[in-house]
Order: structure tokens, then C-alpha cells, then sequence
């Protein structure tokens, strides 16, 4: 038996409960303060490897509209690099760099609300709730990167599309556009999730026109002014290719089906305040939680809603593993469906709230407890923001001794090269090949996974040992920068 209702209640009087929809409304204003509020502490961290290779691909452009043509890159996101172009002059504040990203994550609190509203107030506000204090969603709300402005296009576009399939020539159709538009310029990641938009939206209409030819019909007629909205990012996309002479992708990992649904366990764990590097919650993150995701679907998501969670939470998940795309290591390349786990998550306590009695406690009790875990989580996070990357490169600047080399190369050598552009720092990279024969004072280890950081480290090959002595730990428990391992050379013994 299904917890969703299937009748949406009867319009209510002003006079009778508007208290009760202004208690709503200030309970979800309240939600969004503390979401913006949280969002804005968290934010002052030092930019992290993407934020600063974001900026390093503004360095030769001279004028704003080069963005749209002049770099080719998957890491260029349009409307942040406008924004970082015309904000970095004034201030290299990362609060204020992040300010688009902090202002979507925070709007998404309302929206998401609204969303859950449709089921009921229950369902609105913990919808509310678990965007505002979500891990996985506050993450990405803290840096200078698209995905916090895609996401709000995402769950804007869904509200209208929801509005459109029942009035097919109404607004609802040049909301899903402007949204549609402003998504995939802030983040190209927006296509597939528009594309899945579109294929709800077709089996919407086909279930209640009871065709699949007036199904079709009535989608396009949805969906064209999203097309001619996505239309312009994909011509600056194109001019790109052709005056770059190609598309660059900035890191290319093949597929791995354990890397892959390893990401999609961090983005389930992480959107519910789960901490990912417990290993006895991976049972629950791949096997129960999926379990508890159908059962929402069948009982207690609203009817209308059911082909949306599945085409985003069952779908997607099922295209990867079919499909084998490049990159599925990272957790946040998943990023459209953590609003729809919020979403569902937002459902079932709404369903289970209105039966009482003890499946009311259950569900305020796992409400409570998602919320405590992304406190933990955040804690975990700005703990490991007291000893910032930046205090690793001033340690190195300030020693006298500025050649250091490092694990991995292609990470480490955005930040040097940031930290001397914006420091000065005059720092030297030491190419790993060269380690004997320059002999820097310095050695980065970035720590993948649970590696540890041990005491010593010997490099060189068989005509040259370096030992280098452990200095200093930086940046734990943080999603985006691994951990690095700060070490100076010991002794040389050749």
C-alpha cells in the first residue's frame, strides 16, 4: 500500500490557514539563513587545485568575451569564468570568488522546499532541511566551479517542467528554458541531465495521453525553447574547438567499474551525512540504501514523480556501468542526483509523517541523525582547514630553499604555479626525473585514499638514495584537495 497520496488536498481558506502557510514560509526563510550562513563560514578555505586551475585559464584572456571561444576546456564553466574574470581584480577574497556558488547553493534550500511542498509541508521542510545542511550538496556550494549554479538551474528546470506537463503551453515551458540555459552555461555536465529531463517529461506525457505519439508531440512542444536556450553555450563550445584547434580534457582516468560505483557510494554517503571512509557503511551505501531508494519509489513517492526518481537514481547509475565513460571516479561528475535523493528523501519522511505514531519518531530520528552526520562531516572538514596546502608552499618560500618536488606533478604544479603568481613565492618545481640531479630541499606526497603519511621517505634509484624527514600534514577530510605530505630532505647519500 502506498504512504503517497494520490489526491492533492482541496485549495484551504486564507482566513484559515494562513498562519499556518506563514509559519511555513518563515520556517524555510529560517532554513535559508542558516544554508547561506553555512555555506558563507565554510567558504573562506584556500582555493583548491580546479578553483585555481579555473583561473589560471583566464591568465591570456584580455577580454571577457574571449571566455566564450578562447579556452577550450572542460574546466572552463562559463559563467564562473565571467564571474572570476571580472571578480578577481577587485579581490582574490575566496569567499567572494565563491559568491555565485555560495548565493546557488543557498537559493537551492527555498526551491527545494517548494519542490517538496507539492507533497506536503512535512515533505517542504525537510526538504528544506536536508538541502541546507547536506554535505555532498555544501561542498560544492564552497567553491568557484559551476556545479552549485547547475544544480539550481536543475532543480528550477524540474519545478517547471512538473508545471509544464500539466499545462504544456503555459510558462512552465520558458522557466525550463532560462533554467535549461543558464544550467548548461555554468556547467556542461547540464546536457545529460536535461537530456534525462526530456525523457520524463516523454514518459509523463505518454502515461497521461495514453500514447506514444501525443506523448512525443506534446514533450517537443515542451523541450523546443529548452533546445534554442542550450543552443548558444553549444555554439561557443563548437567556436572553441575550431579556433583552439581541438577540446582539451584536463584529467582522463578510464572507466573502472569498482572506481565508478565507488564514486556513486561517496555521492549516496556524502548527500546524507554518511562518512565515506567508514568501511562497514559500505554495505549499507551499496546495497541497503539502494534497496530503501525503490521501496521510497513504490510507496512513498508522489505517482507523478515515480519516472523522475527513477530515470535519475536508477538510470543514470545504469547508463555508467553500461556505458563505461572515462572519469567516473569522481563523485561530483554525478552531482544531478543528489538533489533527487534529497527529493525522495524529503517524500518518505513527509509519507511517513502523516501515518503518526512511531513511523513519525523513525522518521524524524533519521532526519535528525542525517544532520548530525554532516555536522560531524563539516566539522572533519574545517578541522582540516586549519593547516591549509598554503601553509605547506609558505613553509617551503619561507625556508630559503624554494625547489621542492612532489608526487604528482600535474596537481602540485597548479598550486605552485598559483602561489607564485599571487604570492610571489618564487618557488622552483623540480621535475621528478630530475630529483637527483637538482636534489630540492622539498618533497609534496599527495596522499590518495588512506595512505599514510610515514616518517621517511627514500627516492632516487640505485646510484642515488635522498631520504627526506616528514615536516607537516595539510588539508584532511577535505572532498576536493587530497591531503598532502610535507617532507625536507635529510640527507643525500650518493
Amino acid at each position: 500500500m502506498s504512504l503517497a497520496p494520490t489526491v492533492s488536498p482541496a485549495p484551504a481558506s486564507p482566513a484559515r490557514f494562513g498562519p499556518r502557510v506563514s509559519a511555513l514560509a518563515a520556517s524555510v526563510g529560517t532554513l535559508f539563513l542558516l544554508g547561506f550562513a553555512l555555506r558563507l563560514w565554510c567558504s573562506s578555505a584556500p582555493l583548491w587545485n580546479d578553483e585555481i586551475w579555473s583561473l589560471r585559464n583566464l591568465l591570456p584572456i584580455r577580454h571577457f568575451w574571449q571566455i566564450l571561444w578562447g579556452i577550450s576546456h572542460d574546466n572552463n564553466h562559463f559563467l564562473n569564468s565571467l564571474w572570476l574574470f571580472f571578480a578577481g581584480p577587485i579581490s582574490e577574497n575566496p569567499s567572494w570568488l565563491r559568491a555565485p556558488s555560495i548565493a546557488a547553493g543557498a537559493l537551492a534550500v527555498p526551491v527545494m522546499a517548494r519542490l517538496g511542498a507539492r507533497h506536503g509541508r512535512a515533505a517542504a521542510l525537510a526538504a528544506a532541511a536536508l538541502t541546507a545542511g547536506s554535505f555532498f550538496q555544501l561542498t560544492y556550494s564552497v567553491e568557484a566551479r559551476g556545479y552549485a549554479t547547475a544544480t539550481l538551474a536543475l532543480l528550477v528546470a524540474f519545478a517547471a517542467l512538473e508545471r509544464a506537463i500539466e499545462d504544456p503551453r503555459g510558462r512552465g515551458r520558458w522557466i525550463l528554458a532560462a533554467a535549461a540555459g543558464l544550467g548548461f552555461f555554468s556547467h556542461l555536465a547540464m546536457a545529460p541531465a536535461i537530456a534525462l529531463l526530456g525523457a520524463i517529461g516523454f514518459g509523463e506525457n505518454w502515461r497521461r495521453d495514453r500514447g506514444f505519439i501525443a506523448g512525443l508531440r506534446t514533450t517537443l512542444r515542451i523541450f523546443w525553447p529548452a533546445g534554442l536556450a542550450m543552443s548558444p553555450t553549444i555554439g561557443f563550445v563548437a567556436a572553441g574547438y575550431v579556433l583552439q584547434g581541438g577540446f582539451t580534457i584536463g584529467y582522463f582516468r578510464p572507466y573502472a567499474a569498482a572506481h565508478a560505483i565507488g564514486a556513486m557510494a561517496n555521492l549516496e554517503m556524502t548527500t546524507f551525512g554518511l562518512d565515506p571512509s567508514w568501511r562497514v557503511l559500505d554495505a549499507f551505501a551499496l546495497v541497503i540504501l539502494p534497496i530503501l531508494v525503490l521501496a521510497a519509489i513504490a510507496f512513498a513517492a508522489l505517482p507523478e514523480r515515480r519516472i523522475a526518481y527513477a530515470a535519475f537514481l536508477i538510470a543514470l547509475p545504469a547508463a555508467v556501468l553500461v556505458l563505461h565513460p572515462p572519469n567516473a571516479h569522481v563523485a561530483r561528475y554525478f552531482f544531478a542526483a543528489s538533489p533527487f535523493l534529497l527529493l525522495l528523501a524529503a517524500e518518505t519522511f513527509g509519507a511517513l509523517w502523516s501515518v503518526g505514531g512511531w513511523p513519525r519518531a523513525t522518521a524524524v530520528a533519521l532526519l535528525a541523525a542525517s544532520l548530525a552526520g554532516d555536522g560531524f562531516a563539516i566539522a572533519r572538514m574545517r578541522e582540516g582547514e586549519r593547516t591549509p596546502w598554503t601553509d605547506a608552499l609558505a613553509t617551503i618560500a619561507n625556508s630559503g630553499e624554494p625547489a621542492l618536488a612532489s608526487s604528482f606533478d600535474f596537481n602540485v604544479g597548479k598550486s605552485v604555479d598559483y602561489s607564485n603568481l599571487a604570492r610571489h613565492a618564487k618557488l622552483e618545481l623540480t621535475p621528478i626525473a630530475q630529483l637527483c640531479d637538482r636534489r630540492p630541499a622539498w618533497y609534496i606526497f599527495e596522499m590518495p585514499g588512506n595512505v599514510v603519511a610515514y616518517p621517511t621517505r627514500v627516492l632516487g634509484g640505485a646510484d642515488c638514495r635522498l631520504t627526506y624527514a616528514l615536516s607537516g600534514v595539510y588539508d584532511l577530510n577535505l572532498p576536493s584537495q587530497l591531503p598532502w605530505a610535507l617532507y625536507r630532505l635529510k640527507d643525500a647519500a650518493r
